[in-house]
């Protein structure tokens, strides 16, 4: 790994110098510095990209793959614009992953653009059926999903698989028979 690279690495990654993630919450390569390089969102994720991933232009679009799609608040892009949906990418050189933004994502390769919107949908439509959810029915005290319907009186805090399947309790043996 170069200088520079090791250098913008532990800048503006949760990174260090010597290649160490600084918090061990994720396990892919996030932007933490806000401060932009070039001053401008398009030329700051070219520019990155062509330090960590040199040969980004002219790889086959095959090497880049989509890790992961998730939703979190207040994340940055590489490019530092600010994102909710988070496209996790890897690439032989960075096996670990990169989150990158939507607008970036086009920027690589249309069809991954393609799959990353795909994959954010289905993120979508399942927070939206989770919200919806949680409005209509109450979480058992038990197994802790959503499946008491609101319309129950508040005694019941069961639902009803965990009413009628209680959770199997572990036998433990009198103290007597362990003394012998």
């Amino acid at each position: 790994m170069s200088y520079l690279k090791e250098e913008l690495l532990a800048q503006f990654f949760n990174i260090d110098v010597s290649g160490n993630q600084t918090d061990g919450f994720f396990d892919y390569y996030r932007r933490v510095n806000p401060e932009m390089i070039t001053k401008k969102h398009p030329t700051e994720f070219e520019y990155i990209m062509d330090i960590l991933i040199p040969t980004w232009r002219e790889d086959d679009k095959s090497l880049l793959k989509l890790k992961h799609v998730e939703h979190m608040e207040g994340q940055m892009c590489i490019c530092t614009k600010e994102i909710s949906d988070i496209c996790v990418f890897t690439h032989p050189s960075i096996p670990k992953g990169l989150q990158i933004g939507n607008a970036c994502v086009e920027k690589i390769d249309k069809n991954l653009a393609a799959m990353a919107r795909r994959k954010q949908k289905i993120l979508k439509d399942k927070r939206k059926k989770e919200e919806e959810k949680r409005r209509l029915f109450r979480e058992c005290v038990t197994c802790h999903k959503y499946d008491v319907p609101i319309t129950e009186p508040s005694y019941k805090d069961k639902c009803i698989t965990c009413y009628y399947n209680p959770p199997k309790k572990r036998l433990t043996q009198p103290q007597s028979i362990l003394k012998k």
